[in-house]
């Protein structure tokens, strides 16, 4: 038998806490200098800036799902990937809600440390979500 990396399970726990919008659940998992990078614009690249990215996703997408996995565990980091799903509900990034269904893949490398994530790097498909909000137009019609 063996037993579960302590790492994966936390960054595990990180992401289920994100996915579903508890911001009390990701405070406690984040450590005081904990990293978020790669933040949009207006979004600080930090604990308080990760808590804001979330509820704008909440709000946008209240239905959110993230689909993990597989993940890699090499020492104190934890490699993943993810495809969030979600039905464009709520303003997202100035776009009004389009109704849209959207599927949107991505991958994270997070680094742990003492039982706590201290950075984030996440890199996800926004130009597809962007795209199929109808914010960016398709290739093919913007060729014509």
């Amino acid at each position: 038998m063996t037993l579960a990396n302590p790492n994966r399970k936390l960054v595990e726990d990180y992401f289920v806490a994100w996915s579903r919008g508890d911001e009390r659940k990701l405070e406690s998992l984040m450590d005081p200098a904990y990293t978020f990078n790669n933040p949009p614009p207006g979004i600080t690249p930090d604990r308080k800036g990760a808590l804001e990215m979330s509820r704008l996703f909440h709000k946008a997408f209240p239905d959110l799902k993230l689909k993990l996995g597989p993940f890699v565990v090499e020492g104190d980091r934890v490699a993943l990937r993810f495809v969030g799903t979600g039905t464009h509900k709520g303003e997202f990034l100035g776009i009004p809600p389009t109704g849209r269904k959207t599927e949107t893949p991505g991958i994270a490398i997070v680094t742990c440390r003492d039982g706590r994530i201290v950075e984030d790097l996440t890199e996800f498909d926004a130009l597809g979500l962007l795209t199929k909000l109808g914010a960016i137009p398709e290739l093919a019609a913007a060729q014509h």
